[in-house]
């Protein structure tokens, strides 16, 4: 797992042509195993996730894709932009539920204080 004080730098001379294909297996499975996590309401785990996956995702989007493997590529983008968009969803959805779990506690506090306040 790489951290945050590892560069893409120190990642990109570990990858070659040959490895190409893979690493875009790789970043699926990283990506999967964020959707998972995600459907689990593990958010940090998602995070840790995506903190690995997101340098090598950054140095393969940027590398030229060779003829050979633009058809296989661009299915693996299709299906890695398709399970980031249903990881957004469940954090969009999460973040909603939080407001309003929010809400509801500012509403019970404000009752609180409401009913301890002195009368008259």
């Amino acid at each position: 797992m790489l951290n945050n004080s590892e560069t893409l730098n120190n990642v990109v001379p570990l990858l070659t042509d040959a490895d190409y294909l893979s690493q875009w297996e790789a970043v699926m499975d990283l990506t999967a195993a964020m959707l998972d996590a995600g459907r689990g309401s593990n958010w940090i785990y998602v995070s840790e996730l995506e903190s690995e996956r997101r340098p090598l995702y950054d140095w393969l989007v940027r590398k030229p894709i060779e003829p050979e493997h633009a058809a296989v590529v661009t299915r693996y983008m299709e299906t890695i932009l398709h399970m980031e968009q249903e990881v957004l969803r469940l954090g969009e959805a999460r973040l909603e539920g939080l407001t309003e779990q929010l809400a509801d506690f500012r509403r019970g506090r404000q009752a609180s204080r409401a009913y301890a306040a002195p009368v008259g």
